[in-house]
């Protein structure tokens, strides 16, 4: 079987993130702000893995970026642009105004008409004035265009769609956003043969690396263990597990001589050699006799049954046998009267 690595998670994430009721943070968001910080996460981890991701990167970082995700959040989404384009522009525009006053234009003060009071002053010394340079226009984004999802029919933002070929011999253009296309592969997983997983927009079937990506982990967890199970299950002593609920399977090296097989995965004991749930109390041969016993009841209540049922008894008291009219009159005689008759004859 596949190792999974597992994540640890926070209990409840802060209400408030960077500034933001964390019911504002969507997938999409999270994706952006993870990225641009450069903080590792997997397309198929779900929206509280990411704002728990979100929550450990706001612990470390800076004040000033911690503002950038909450003005950026508050952004109409029409005027939203990439969450690296807006912090770009944010950085230039602080580099801008420090150089600006590092450099400001200094003008020769006018001298002082009112001598008398205050004493002529004929130095020319400096002084700063106020910045003259005009200060950066704020930026002007242009709204972008929505895109139907082909699959939710939703009007989403480009940046809400799925950015590569779903499987690598797709040739049709991604319309579908990612939340439905992760979600169409979680329902395929569930419901279908692992090697059965299509892309949610053509019949091409979707290869191992493409499901790891796109599937949910949980999803991926099970559609891993099924192309195991199916690898497996064509070798010698392999055993499904027979508890219900289980899906798995697993190669019991004992064989006969170790019949207990007991589930890697739920801890569930099957009988090797009788292939059912584990018969406490009994061993293989005491079972074996039991089955006998059973199936001689079986058949002898099958008989019983059937004589009750298609014959009659021979009602001579001597006889008692049971008779079958094959052909002849309605008269009937036990095959023992015949023979009695026959030898007084």
């Amino acid at each position: 079987m596949a190792h999974t690595h597992y994540e640890a998670h926070f209990e409840m994430p802060p209400v408030v993130i960077c500034g933001r009721h964390r019911r504002h943070y969507t997938r999409d968001f999270l994706t952006q702000i993870l990225t641009h910080y450069e903080k590792r996460h997997l397309k198929r981890h779900t929206g509280s893995t990411l704002l728990e991701r979100l929550v450990t990167l706001e612990a470390a970082l800076a004040d000033k970026d911690r503002i950038f995700i909450g003005k950026w959040m508050k952004l109409h989404s029409a005027d939203r642009p990439r969450f690296s384009a807006f912090v770009a522009n944010r950085e230039s525009a602080l580099e801008e105004d420090s150089s600006d006053e590092e450099n400001v234009p200094r003008l020769k003060r006018r001298k002082v008409m009112a001598a008398p009071i205050y004493g002529e002053d004929n130095s020319e010394d400096d002084i700063p004035v106020a910045n003259l340079k005009r200060s950066p226009s704020p930026d002007i984004s242009v709204p972008q265009a929505t895109i139907d999802c082909a699959v939710c029919m939703e009007s989403l933002e480009p940046e809400s769609f799925y950015q590569h070929k779903i499987t690598p011999s797709c040739d049709h253009e991604t319309r579908i956003c990612v939340s439905c296309v992760t979600q169409s592969i979680d329902i395929q997983i569930l419901e279908i043969s692992w090697n059965m997983i299509k892309c949610p927009l053509c019949p091409e079937l979707m290869p191992f690396e493409s499901v790891k990506e796109i599937a949910s982990e949980e999803a991926f967890q099970r559609y891993d263990r099924n192309s195991v199970i199916a690898a497996f299950r064509h070798m010698p002593n392999f055993t499904y597990c027979l508890n219900m609920g289980c899906d798995s399977g697993q190669i019991h090296g004992g064989g006969d001589d170790q019949p207990i097989m007991t589930c890697t995965a739920c801890q569930f004991k099957t009988c090797f050699t009788h292939k059912i749930a584990w018969h406490s109390g009994m061993t293989c041969s005491e079972y074996d006799e039991v089955l006998a016993k059973e199936e001689r009841m079986e058949q002898e209540a099958a008989s019983q049954k059937f004589l009750t049922k298609k014959t009659k008894i021979c009602p001579n008291p001597e006889c008692g046998l049971h008779c079958i009219k094959a052909s002849g009159c309605d008269h009937q005689r036990s095959a023992f009267i015949r023979a009695r008759i026959s030898r007084r004859g």
